[in-house]
């Protein structure tokens, strides 16, 4: 196989290690948001929802601080935003210029520190309210805008609903994060101490460590679910997984002590009818499909029991073109093209 073909293609080997593998509990999970990725927006004024996008739908990408929607109370009788915010800047102002005017007097011992403190609470409180009514305001209408770089996850109104303060109006969820939730039998006895490991596989079929994002193992449920006889495992990981919450993903739970034995990636394995082999690389354009005994899986590491030597190095993507080419018969005079 050689290299000009190589060159051609997506082409990677990688040598045969030692390394850990362990007793493995396969299983499926679900991804979940996980907290704090996702985010409810609720109306903070009453008014009519106006759209800031014609085409504000779920599963939209959004920008930290985008304006989503307004919420406008303009030709409302009762609670009308502008009316409140002036009122509430009417209300500030004169509390503002009270405080001022006591602070002298406090300061020149003139009045009591008790009567100076009461002042000063009062236009705190109207300060408080003051700004939370005027913030994100603009021409009359309370802006909605996205809390962080996401997408929206869900629309609870239409354009043109009037919603109340303290309304739901959509969610924003990042993937930035998901929590995978895995179930298994209680038999296994799979506890938090003799945890090694946890893999799924991606949306692409290849398999992923969550200690490859820094993830970890939230928790073990310590009841079974009503549902089904079964213990929940959660894992958190820190990678951006993008598959609909809900959606299943293959998982495999590594347990109990470890032991040093011979690895390949998982990706290196070719398989005929049960049959596993691998191409390995004998010199540089030089490769021969090896058979092996495989033992256990780990996720993107498999256990060979026979077959391969450490420091061998075998093709770990290719390897089909490597095989096809090696059935074609014909062999080069010499290893470069002039």
């Amino acid at each position: 196989f050689l290299k000009e073909q190589a060159w051609k293609i997506d082409f990677r080997t990688a040598p045969v290690t030692k390394g850990e593998i362990f007793d493995i509990i396969k299983t499926s999970g679900v991804w979940q948001p996980s907290q704090g990725s996702v985010k409810i927006m609720v109306a903070t004024a009453n008014g009519t929802v106006n759209f800031t996008t014609a085409n504000l739908t779920e599963g939209m990408e959004v920008k930290q601080g985008q304006l989503l929607l307004n919420l406008s109370s303009q030709g409302l009788a009762n609670n009308n935003l502008s009316a409140e915010v002036a009122k509430a800047k009417a209300t500030y102002d004169q509390a503002q210029s009270e405080y001022n005017r006591k602070k002298e007097l406090h300061e020149s011992k003139i009045i009591p520190k008790s009567d100076f403190e009461k002042v000063e609470s009062t236009y705190a409180i109207a300060k408080a309210q003051y700004q939370s009514l005027a913030s994100n305001v603009s021409d009359g209408s309370k802006q909605i805008r996205s809390p962080f770089d996401g997408f929206i996850r869900t629309i609870n109104v239409s354009n043109g609903d009037y919603v109340e303060q303290g309304d739901v109006l959509l969610s924003v969820a990042s993937e930035e994060s998901k929590v995978l939730k895995s179930q298994i039998a209680p038999t296994y006895g799979l506890k938090m101490q003799n945890i090694k490991g946890l893999w799924y596989q991606t949306e692409t079929g290849n398999w992923k460590s969550i200690s490859d994002s820094e993830g970890k193992i939230l928790s073990i449920s310590k009841d079974v679910e009503r549902e089904s006889p079964l213990v929940s495992v959660f894992a958190k990981v820190n990678e951006n997984i993008n598959v609909p919450d809900g959606s299943l993903t293959q998982v495999q739970i590594a347990k109990g002590d470890g032991r040093q034995t011979t690895l390949v990636p998982e990706s290196a394995l070719l398989e005929d009818y049960g049959n596993y082999s691998v191409i390995v690389q004998l010199s540089g354009e030089s490769f021969e499909r090896r058979p092996i005994a495989m033992g256990k899986r780990n996720g993107k590491n498999v256990e060979v029991l026979k077959g391969l030597q450490v420091g061998e190095v075998v093709v770990t993507t290719g390897a089909y073109q490597v095989k096809m080419a090696s059935m074609s018969g014909t062999a080069p005079a010499h290893g470069h093209e002039h």
